[in-house]
């Protein structure tokens, strides 16, 4: 764990990467341990994740020519609820695996929990601090589209972005991040968080910017061996001066014997 912090904090905001169901976890009688995580991110003000699924009726994923279309239960919703997150944005490349009826399924039934959904431009009051999130992909699964991002609300507090960008399996940051980066930075971004490689990739935090490239997978159970089911999770102390402390948690999936756990790793 790598810990920065100054002597005085205002607000904690906790950042999961990408949460998915593998068909592994989805067997019946599994269980989802998430404990280790609740007590890192038990103080935090905000806990935001990326769900990178949908919530589409139906049973289980499907993996046809076009490639895997994820279909979590409804019941994962609930254990997300229980584990204490209040964000997620559904903005990735499976946001369209069932297409538009998959997506507004996906978005009601957030809607209809205690969770708020972020599909593109959200603000959120935390100890009257005014909080913009915003979420968008460059690209999706066989689809064409085509990003925008949001003008920056400058009556708020702290302008963060939570993206799903770059390459596949790859530690690695490529062009298409540091330019969608300089474009939001650009734009009035000062927070970037990165999501969409499956793997961890470095951060960087310069002047009054924060860019953390690719938390990684928070929960999965890749069958490709060049996903190893590994992320951090973020949690970022922000006051006047913007970001005042830093925690990065690596974290890993382990699916085994009836369970699906997420240990903190060294």
């Amino acid at each position: 764990m790598y810990t920065s912090f100054q002597e005085f904090t205002t607000i904690r905001l906790s950042f999961f990467g990408d949460i998915m169901l593998h068909a592994p976890q989805m067997e019946p009688g599994i269980k989802w341990d998430w404990s280790e995580v609740a007590e890192v991110v038990a103080d935090s003000d905000l806990r935001i994740g990326n769900f990178e699924s949908t919530f589409m009726p139906g049973t289980g994923n499907i993996l046809d020519e076009e490639g895997i279309h994820f279909r979590a239960p409804i019941q994962f919703l609930r254990h997300m609820e229980q584990f204490g997150m209040d964000v997620l944005v559904v903005q990735n490349n499976h946001m369209y695996d069932f297409g538009e009826p998959g997506f507004r399924a996906t978005m009601e039934a957030i809607e209809a929990s205690k969770i708020a959904p972020v599909a593109y431009n959200e603000t959120f009051t935390v100890r009257g601090q005014r909080i913009q999130l915003i979420n968008f992909t460059t690209h999706l699964n066989n689809l064409q589209h085509t990003y925008s991002i949001p003008p920056a609300d400058r009556s708020a507090n702290f302008n963060i972005a939570f993206v799903h960008w770059g390459g596949q399996y790859t530690d690695g940051v490529n062009w298409e991040q540091f330019k969608v980066e300089d474009e939001l930075q650009a734009a009035g971004y000062s927070i970037i968080i990165g999501s969409g490689p499956h793997q961890r990739q470095r951060w960087i935090s310069a002047g009054d910017t924060f860019t953390a490239y690719s938390l990684g997978d928070f929960f999965a159970a890749h069958a490709d061996e060049r996903g190893d089911n590994t992320g951090y999770v973020l949690n970022l102390s922000l006051n006047a001066n913007g970001v005042a402390g830093v925690e990065m948690f690596p974290v890993q999936t382990i699916t085994a014997d009836g369970v699906s756990r997420i240990k903190i790793t060294k």
